[in-house]
């Protein structure tokens, strides 16, 4: 089930300048469960911490080959629209931290109080997203189980009646169009906005050819843009051919399709779609 919607009420928050704070390894398990392992971790540099830290405090060996670089959007006016008139809308949805993170970014420098927001409810999928939004003081009303846009959708069906209602997507320039589509389909009235964009990570060559020397136990992807800029920087016939026990992790159902698609074969996906999940099925992954 998801997560019920609450009823609207004006929220008064705390507004917290951190961002959320790393994950911590006893969240998953500790010790040497790792060691002698090597992780690759093919996030983007800024977000690799998040990934990189608790692998290491299992023992593992982790090689960063940041595949992508997380940026603002290219043009920005839409989401600044969006934002200058977010009384209008009834729902934001939130699919990814990053799309927190570019909102806000742009609601902070229009606005200097958080209960701006009035009435506005807030979606939120995986718990990623839905810790970052804590961080914030934000209260999430409605999340589906899986992190996937389809049960998202799914989740607003069993919920309520979306016609008429407004909804404000902040997204990234390669998001899926499925999302809005779905809820258009619904009758909501939904702005999809590009708040932020994935561009290939120049650094990943260095990494790539140590990874192609060396080898690994585990390549981690966290997301669908990771593994086709990794398939573009990594010969990855080569890398299979010599390294034959190498193993792909995935984070969730739609990064998995993204890697059949290019041709790769996942042998670890997370159960629950979040760095938390993923660092803990690689671990149960070696182990077993």
């Amino acid at each position: 089930m998801a997560r019920p919607a609450v009823a609207p009420y004006p929220r008064i928050y705390i507004m917290a300048k951190s961002r959320i704070p790393r994950l911590k390894a006893a969240q998953i398990g500790s010790g040497d469960s790792l060691k002698g392992k090597r992780v690759v971790v093919t996030r983007a540099l800024a977000q690799a911490a998040e990934l990189s830290i608790p692998l290491r405090e299992l023992g593992a060996e982790v090689l960063e080959l940041p595949t992508i670089n997380i940026l603002p959007a290219k043009d920005l006016t839409a989401l600044r629209e969006a934002v200058e008139g977010i009384g209008e809308y009834d729902w934001v949805i939130f699919t990814s931290p990053n799309a927190v993170d570019f909102f806000f970014e742009e609601f902070f420098r229009k606005y200097k109080d958080i209960r701006t927001l009035g009435f506005l409810k807030i979606a939120a999928m995986g718990a990623g997203t839905e810790k970052r939004l804590s961080a914030l003081h934000l209260e999430v009303d409605l999340q589906p189980e899986e992190a996937v846009a389809e049960a998202m959708v799914k989740a607003f069906k069993e919920e309520m009646h979306v016609a008429n209602l407004r909804f404000l997507l902040p997204r990234s320039d390669i998001a899926r169009a499925v999302l809005a589509t779905e809820l258009e389909k619904l009758g909501a009235i939904v702005d999809s906005v590009e708040a932020y964009r994935n561009v290939p990570d120049a650094t990943a060559v260095g990494a790539a050819k140590v990874l192609l020397k060396e080898g690994a136990e585990v390549v981690t992807f966290a997301s669908s843009s990771a593994v086709e800029n990794f398939c573009k920087v990594v010969d990855v016939v080569k890398l299979r051919e010599k390294f034959p026990k190498l193993v792909f992790a995935s984070i969730g159902p739609i990064t998995t399709r993204t890697a059949v698609e290019c041709g790769l074969e996942i042998g670890i996906e997370a159960k629950e779609h979040s760095v938390a999940g993923l660092v803990e099925a690689v671990r149960n992954g070696l182990m077993g």
